[in-house]
């Protein structure tokens, strides 16, 4: 028989009584501590990104030769963090980048841009880690 300490225990019970939202968040951070920090995220840019959805005007700016890049965990399937009700089949973390016009303060993921940029930022990317 396999004893338990009261501890992992009561962590098993809190788990399952938690709400799915928190268990996620809990997730994200545990995932975000066990990596490589953001290069220059930080967490007042999150907010500026879930506060700013790109427009077209905000896409078309960005120009890859001179665009300031960057990455931060955040889910696959809304990287802009928009959606709080993201089913649980479709919550997945990834390192997801974003690019932004020099000057601006909207950042925008790299798959909302126009593949010859997209592709460009991504060597960009590769060569500055």
């Amino acid at each position: 028989m396999i004893k338990h300490r009261p501890e992992t225990l009561l962590k098993q019970k809190l788990a399952r009584e938690e709400p799915e939202s928190e268990r996620r968040e809990e997730v994200i951070q545990a995932q975000e501590r066990e990596h490589d920090e953001p290069t220059e995220a930080t967490q007042s840019t999150k907010e500026t990104l879930m506060m700013n959805k790109p427009t077209p005007e905000d896409i078309a700016a960005i120009d890859p030769e001179i665009a300031e890049i960057t990455w931060w965990w955040g889910q696959t399937l809304d990287p802009y963090g928009l959606d709080p009700d993201l089913p649980p089949e479709y919550q997945e973390v990834q390192r997801n980048y974003f690019a932004r016009a020099p000057g601006s303060d909207v950042w925008v993921s790299f798959y909302d841009l126009p593949e010859d940029v997209g592709a460009a930022l991504w060597k960009k990317a590769g060569e500055a880690a």
